[in-house]
């Protein structure tokens, strides 16, 4: 228990030091603003192969900054660095492997296939040994596959342990964390994403500070009657359907 007098020194030390955490997509950061702050879980909402993942490598990409811990349950070390590699030399083509390399030595990836409860806090404690600072930062992709290490007789129950023990790591070591999840596969094809559409949805809106949803409305030009020769637009988009602060839609 803390008095108000503690409790305002931790938010004065944090900022005088520190503004909220910006995702470097420019409408997202005037809708969220003051930005991410420690303590926060992001969770984005999105259907299989809608590009969660990429969308994580170019969060990491533009966090690149600040300490980073990717996470990645499914992907091996080697095909991380290979999206984040494509991606900075997207930005900066006439650089190297080398250079790309130091311009994302933030970023650390663990690749372990199966995390338990305890696990994430073991993770930045070896995060803060190698960087010599905490991560501000962490990835999870995806919830669904850290919540089968989650206690839990349902699938129900296991994202809600989980999410709440992401949400319990994020305030403990007073980082961001920002993981996908997978919607049902009732959701429409390249249409906006809503509530309904959540696996077990309830205990993450419950949970996450900020629920972010992603889609590809090139995925639904197949099932409209007519296409009209529309070229695919390559674009993805996000809403908000949850924000701590404010700026919902």
């Amino acid at each position: 228990v803390f008095s108000m007098a503690e409790s305002g020194e931790a938010y004065r030390s944090y900022h005088e030091s520190h503004d909220g955490l910006l995702t470097g997509y420019t409408g997202l950061d005037a809708a969220i603003r003051p930005g991410l702050l420690p303590g926060q879980v992001v969770v984005a909402l999105a259907k299989t192969g809608a590009g969660k993942t990429l969308w994580l490598c170019n969060l990491a990409y533009n966090m690149r900054a600040v300490p980073v811990l990717f996470i990645s349950l499914e992907m091996t070390r080697e095909e991380v660095y290979a999206r984040l590699r494509r991606i900075y030399l997207f930005h900066h083509p006439e650089q190297s492997d080398f250079d790309a390399e130091i311009g994302m030595a933030n970023v650390f990836v663990c690749d372990e296939n199966r995390l338990g409860e305890r696990d994430i806090g073991a993770l930045v404690n070896e995060f803060t040994v190698e960087a010599g600072v905490k991560p501000e930062v962490v990835f999870v992709d995806y919830l669904g596959y850290y919540a089968r290490g989650a206690r839990g007789n349902s699938p129900y129950e296991k994202v809600s342990n989980a999410v709440m023990q992401l949400k319990a790591e994020a305030k403990a070591g007073r980082f961001v964390i920002i993981t996908p999840s997978q919607v049902n596969r009732g959701a429409k094809e390249g249409k906006p994403i809503d509530l309904d559409d959540a696996r077990d949805a309830g205990s993450v809106e419950e949970t996450a500070d900020f629920l972010l949803a992603l889609y590809r409305p090139d995925d639904g030009l197949a099932n409209e009657a007519v296409v009209n020769n529309q070229a695919p637009s390559g674009k993805v988009k996000l809403s908000i359907l949850k924000s701590r602060h404010g700026g919902k839609g």
